[in-house]
């Protein structure tokens, strides 16, 4: 079990002076992976995409074990409100990106379900803040991290890249290429030698 920590605020001053602001968490029990700051839910005001390694929000959102983000709940403050996605599996690393071309930033999560098997669950952003899982993609593997999303193929659209652990029966790690081919289809094109 993690030590819970706070997520905080630093405000840049110009140059490299930082000033550390509010805490934006108090507790976070998990180890964090990644961050996304960005208007997820339309509503105008930069919103707070993490991911971490199973335990997302500790005590103070109430155990919440699974994938959401923290909304911004007004200019004038540095409050934020936790909006679950996912809430009946584990979370891991979030990354954002517009997936399906629409102009709203998307998400790609990792996931860890029924009998602990690892998937990457591609949430859909309807826009107004109303969010779907659009697909759930089998990684055929026990845990992956780290994840990237990049145009591969310079079509415009995301690619997902991922390194695939191999723990169960030996071999070694690979870094595994999906293309996104428009419409929520990703195809494994490949992974790495």
């Amino acid at each position: 079990m993690c030590k819970p920590r706070p997520i905080s605020l630093y405000v840049n001053k110009g140059g490299l002076h930082f000033l550390k602001g509010p805490e934006l968490l108090k507790q976070v029990n998990c180890q964090v992976m990644n961050f996304a700051w960005l208007d997820l839910n339309g509503d105008g005001l930069k919103d707070l995409v993490f991911g971490g390694l199973h335990r997302v929000l500790g005590s103070l959102e109430g155990g919440v074990d699974g994938v959401g983000f923290l909304a911004r709940e007004n200019r004038d403050s540095m409050t934020f409100q936790w909006r679950p996605l996912i809430t009946d599996m584990k979370g891991g690393p979030v990354l954002a990106g517009d997936l399906d071309g629409d102009g709203d930033p998307d998400l790609s999560a990792e996931v860890c379900g029924e009998g602990g098997k690892y998937k990457i669950a591609l949430i859909q952003n309807e826009g107004k803040g109303a969010f779907r899982v659009k697909e759930l993609l089998d990684t055929g593997n026990d845990r992956f991290f780290p994840m990237a999303l990049t145009d591969m193929n310079g079509d415009s659209f995301p690619d997902i890249v991922y390194v695939r652990w191999r723990k169960v029966g030996g071999g070694n790690n690979r870094v595994v290429v999906l293309l996104n081919k428009g419409r929520w289809i990703f195809l494994e094109v490949g992974e790495s030698r």
